[in-house]
């Protein structure tokens, strides 16, 4: 019985105690209770603490995607005024003074040789070019122009100079980009670099790029190569033993070749280009030169019968027939133009009434001569002709007047008083259709003379 009541006894007072604390339990679980508030109040700012931190991973974790999202992109490429943005800010800070930023080499940051200031007059000219810059422009703008891609033709002729200017710079220099810089050295450097833009030559700009911000390499200041002697020196002009009419009318296709390898030595980058130029040279081509009205259909009926005769018989010899409307192209009309009929093993040059009208128009207006208002039935293409017209002349002239590839047709209603003057009329005439296998004749009689030659010239060369 003890044991029972001192069992009860316990449970009672594990009762009062838990139910009716005492005074010092009291403020010790009032102590309590405001520790566990306090715990509590820690545990909820690390928990929002926690998840702020989760928050901000989240975020980098987007950012993350994004930037993986931002590498799969493909950027689209830059743009011209992207590329000049860095050439203007540096000429800007040049033109308030060319030797304030200037290091020990006598160059600045922007790859532009340190002149005195009061010598530049505040302005970044042409000939204050670095050598090396002005190299790598030579070899990007040098080569002939293709499809879309300018040379440095654009930038002449925005420059101020015509066509019989640009033509003699083709024909009589070897480096016409660096005639074209010398010649206009007083220019501004950001004028050149602007029309360079113009001609979207996003590859020449972003390969000098790296001259907006590098300096110049030591004893690169003052030190620029001496251009080749070319045609229009003095000195091989007065000397006639030093050039003859085949480096004119450029006959055989490797004088053409050999002056474009030329113009690409130390220029890796255009090996391809090269390549692709001698194999178009290999191609055998027949240039049609001619013009009709509109409105004559019977002209142009007999061309096109003309034309479709003749490549019946070039197909057999692997020959090609070009016409002149063909080869003509929107973006570089003097080049593409100048190129064919440079290239051209013959030209057939067809003389009808039209043909007639069209050399004496030109007699009263200039081939060279831009259009205006006054001249509005005059387009750029029917002035091609007609500078193809004349260049027959100075090929002919430069010959010692003796007519090596061009061949006249008379065309049906051409008489006499069509004919032009000149080698024109004291050549043979060929009257289509009566003297149709006469032309033929000559024509690839004269193709096969020449393979003959040119295979003969190898066994030669084989044989020595």
């Amino acid at each position: 019985m003890d044991d029972g009541e001192e069992e009860d006894e316990q449970s009672q007072t594990v009762t009062i105690a838990l139910d009716l604390p005492s005074g010092g339990d009291l403020e010790n679980s009032g102590t309590d209770q405001n520790q566990q508030q306090q715990q509590q109040l820690e545990q909820q700012q690390l928990l929002i603490g926690r998840n702020d931190e989760h928050q901000q991973n989240a975020k980098l974790v987007v950012d993350d995607d994004d930037a993986d999202a931002a590498f799969l992109t493909i950027c689209s490429p830059p743009s011209s005024s992207d590329l000049l943005h860095p050439w203007r800010r540096h000429l800007r800070q040049n033109a308030n003074g060319i030797c304030e930023d200037k290091n020990n080499n006598g160059s600045n940051k922007n790859g532009i040789s340190a002149v005195p200031t009061a010598a530049a007059g505040g302005i970044v000219r042409v000939r204050h070019l670095r050598a090396e810059m002005a190299q790598l422009l030579e070899q990007r703008l040098n080569p002939p122009g293709c499809g879309s891609m300018r040379n440095w033709e654009f930038v002449a002729a925005h420059l101020g100079l015509d066509i019989d200017q640009i033509v003699q710079m083709r024909r009589r220099t070897k480096n016409p980009m660096g005639a074209l810089m010398r010649r206009f050295g007083e220019e501004p450097l950001l004028k050149i670099l602007e029309l360079i833009g113009e001609a979207e030559r996003i590859d020449v700009l972003i390969s000098i790029r790296q001259f907006a911000a590098k300096p110049m390499g030591a004893d690169e200041c003052h030190r620029r190569p001496e251009a080749p002697q070319s045609l229009a020196d003095p000195a091989l002009i007065n000397n006639s033993s030093s050039y003859d009419s085949a480096s004119i009318s450029h006959n055989s296709p490797s004088t053409s070749s050999t002056a474009f390898v030329r113009s690409l030595i130390n220029n890796a980058s255009a090996g391809s280009q090269a390549q692709q130029q001698n194999h178009q040279q290999k191609q055998r081509f027949i240039l049609i030169l001619h013009h009709e009205n509109q409105r004559n259909r019977e002209l142009r009926k007999f061309h096109k019968m003309l034309i479709k005769n003749l490549e019946i018989y070039a197909q057999e010899e692997g020959i090609k027939i070009v016409d002149v409307d063909q080869c003509m192209s929107d973006q570089d009309l003097l080049g593409s133009v100048s190129r064919h009929f440079d290239r051209a093993d013959q030209v057939v040059m067809e003389l009808s009434p039209d043909y007639a009208e069209l050399i004496s128009a030109a007699d009263h207006i200039s081939a060279s001569d831009p259009p205006d208002d006054q001249q509005p039935q005059i387009d750029q293409r029917v002035r091609m002709k007609l500078y193809l017209h004349q260049m027959t002349y100075n090929e002919v002239l430069f010959n010692a007047n003796q007519n090596r590839r061009f061949r006249v047709v008379l065309m049906q209603g051409c008489r006499p008083e069509h004919i032009p003057r000149g080698w024109p009329g004291n050549t043979l005439h060929y009257r289509f259709p009566q003297d149709f296998e006469a032309l033929c004749q000559r024509l690839f009689e004269q193709q096969q003379k020449q393979q003959q030659k040119g295979q003969q010239k190898m066994t030669m060369m084989m044989t020595n």
